[in-house]
């Protein structure tokens, strides 16, 4: 007789099984092999991420993993493109590539509804096709925006002061140390779509790991912005993988430092934060902090040049030290910049 209910093998096998009995099949349980959980501490290192930008300000957002044709080639890898079969609209016809364009939507959203103080940020997947490859390469990362005022609407607080680079910046440097990773550089960018002095690339342990800085003005006309937009990206993994696993205590200093002042003259081109590795990384131990304090350009400068000052805090966790061990430092300190940067002392 026709079946026209028996389509597939477990449909052969399903009524196998009634004629000859349910009842009449013993009972047995299915083998399984258990694993460890290897996503708990990625879940970890997701749910540390959220915790350390809210404490920098920052508020979640989830936007749409599809982009626009336009929006493709503008703040990514140009690889090549991801395209949906069936896209839901014209703005949403490719799989991201990066995630600057989902977080200018919703600042352009916000716009419209006048709330324009606004730090978002968003931790997701980038898609980028690989060759030969059916399937892409998953990325994830983490972007941030941040525009309009410094601070909330507190009255105790100033209203005027506006966001820049450094509230971004700092942001970031929050999120690296709160993952113990240390070696990190800020290096000027090149890329288009930034301001091309208000930017930088991300850099640890030297790799690449993204980039921040102020949308180009350019580049805020496209999007019809109306008031400076500071984003950033970087790839999560790499941080991940340098994330320091123990930490470790380390006894408060029982002896006195000596703080030295250096006040110099380089070329604009040369960054503080070079000035900052190149000093913290001469090796010696007793230089226990570096803080730039001054920068200034214009009138008594030359063209082209910048004055920086530092202040570098020299101590031991041993001994006191005497001004000679401190000068002999301090002065191998003066000539590895003039050596390293150009460095000439500012009269």
């Amino acid at each position: 007789s026709w079946r026209w209910d028996l389509e597939r093998e477990v449909d052969i096998a399903e009524e196998v099984a009634r004629v000859h009995g349910f009842q009449n099949i013993p009972i047995t349980m299915p083998s399984y092999s258990s694993a460890a959980d290897t996503t708990r501490e990625d879940r970890l290192r997701r749910r540390k991420v959220n915790e350390l930008m809210n404490v920098s300000g920052y508020t979640e957002i989830v936007t749409m993993s599809f982009i626009s044709e336009q929006t493709l080639t503008e703040f990514g890898e140009d690889a090549g493109k991801l395209s949906l079969i069936n896209p839901l609209t014209e703005d949403y016809v490719a799989m991201r590539n990066s995630l600057i364009p989902g977080l200018i939507s919703t600042m352009k959203k916000n716009m419209n509804f006048r709330n324009q103080d606004l730090k978002l940020y968003e931790m997701g997947k980038t898609f980028t096709p690989v060759e030969g490859q059916e399937l892409p390469r998953e990325d994830l990362r983490l972007g941030g925006l941040a525009t309009g005022t410094r601070y909330p609407f507190v009255w105790n607080l100033p209203r005027e002061e506006q966001v820049d680079f450094f509230d971004v910046k700092g942001a970031l440097e929050n999120l690296f140390e709160g993952f113990g990773v240390s070696d990190v550089k800020f290096v000027p960018s090149d890329r288009t779509f930034l301001h091309p002095g208000k930017s930088a690339n991300v850099i640890v342990s030297d790799q690449v790991i993204g980039f921040l800085g102020e949308l180009a003005p350019f580049k805020a006309r496209e999007h019809d912005l109306s008031q400076p937009a500071y984003v950033f990206e970087i790839l999560l993994e790499p941080l991940f993988a340098r994330t320091r696993q123990e930490s470790f205590f380390k006894a408060i200093p029982r002896y006195p430092y000596i703080e030295r002042d250096l006040s110099f003259i380089v070329e604009e081109k040369v960054s503080g934060d070079a000035i900052k590795h190149l000093i913290s990384h001469l090796g010696h131990d007793m230089i226990a902090s570096v803080i730039l304090f001054d920068l200034y350009r214009g009138k008594s400068i030359p063209k082209g040049y910048q004055s920086i000052a530092v202040r570098i805090r020299y101590q031991s966790e041993d001994r006191t030290l005497t001004d000679e061990e401190v000068q002999e430092v301090h002065s191998r300190v003066w000539e590895a910049l003039a050596g390293a940067v150009g460095a000439t002392i500012r009269e």
